[in-house]
């Protein structure tokens, strides 16, 4: 890996910069609900908004590296522990969870986004009880998707947070618009990357443009298709020098490994989740060792990152 990875392009329009409404609906929100709950807060607890769900962007810097592997299959485990488990594809435009899931959808985020439909009916249930918010494959406007149409998105949301114990937020590959977006959305992303060079320097470059460019400090990290756990480990602590070198501030947490294993290719052609497929294969043992982790996650921030979106990171930012 280089002394100084290449600098990305940032992005050429942000949306926290753009979407002075999407502000103004995530103050009031937040200020709704901590009035709500102040007067039953504990001493010095006071303004927390407690509860709500947990809100993970499963993210990384170059495609191919198993994101949609780790969402569908982590949110499977999830639910087997008795969690309340919603999966959003945000991989607008190159949607495929539901080929992961072997679900089949009737419609999806694009009709929500035209007003043709509402979030709540797009939603379709998956293995074992698992909802899953489908997105659009090939679809350009999708894929595009302005402050307007974000708005739309965003506004639906607050509807489903009672019912929703983790959200999964399944995002696309690189450093787009809509990427920072659903990364906003986060208490804190799930960076998926592997031991390819190439993989761990676009990790770096997602870390460097949400850290410098939005703010963000922490972020957990899974090494997919490593040989074994000190290969993974190594990788962690290439980015973590790396990051400490040219970054301020900024964290990056180890949450595990998942081993190379020729049943996840089998599993996909077969339209179903490996950790269904191949219940005691080690691709299976793993993936549940990272579900756990994930569930005794501590609560980083109440305030950044739920359905609605952008409840408390716009207002701090851009109040």
């Amino acid at each position: 890996m280089p002394s100084q990875p290449t600098t990305p392009p940032a992005p050429a329009t942000s949306p926290v910069d753009q979407a002075s409404t999407l502000r103004e609906l995530a103050r009031e929100h937040y200020a709704r609900a901590a009035n709500a709950t102040e007067s039953n807060a504990p001493a010095g607890q006071e303004g927390v908004v407690p509860g709500g769900p947990r809100v993970f962007t499963i993210t990384s810097g170059k495609g191919g590296v198993g994101k949609t592997l780790v969402t569908a299959n982590v949110a499977l485990c999830l639910r087997r522990m008795g969690k309340r488990v919603l999966v959003l594809d945000a991989d607008l435009g190159l949607a495929n969870i539901d080929i992961v899931l072997g679900i089949e959808t009737e419609y999806d985020l694009s009709h929500v986004i035209s007003g043709e439909r509402s979030l709540s009916e797009v939603i379709v249930e998956g293995p074992e009880g698992i909802r899953i918010i489908p997105a659009a494959s090939g679809d350009e406007n999708l894929a595009n998707l302005d402050d307007n149409g974000r708005l739309n998105l965003v506004s639906q949301f607050e509807a489903l947070e009672s019912e929703t114990d983790f959200l999964l937020i399944d995002s696309a590959a690189g450093i787009s618009s809509n990427v920072i977006f659903f990364n906003l959305a986060a208490q804190s992303p799930i960076v998926v990357t592997t031991p390819e060079p190439t993989s761990i320097t676009d990790a770096y470059a997602i870390i460097k443009v949400l850290s410098q460019d939005h703010h963000l400090t922490h972020f957990y990290l899974v090494v997919n298709r490593a040989k074994d756990e000190a290969e993974g480990q190594e990788v962690h602590q290439t980015l973590m020098r790396v990051s400490d070198r040219f970054l301020k501030s900024v964290a990056i947490e180890w949450l595990g490994f998942l081993p190379e294993d020729h049943r996840i290719n089998r599993a996909i052609r077969s339209r179903q989740p490996v950790v269904l497929a191949y219940p005691r294969a080690p691709i299976t043992q793993a993936i549940e060792s990272l579900s756990r982790r994930i569930a005794a996650l501590p609560v980083r921030d109440q305030s950044a990152g739920y359905p609605g979106f952008m409840r408390g990171r716009l207002w701090r930012q851009n109040g």
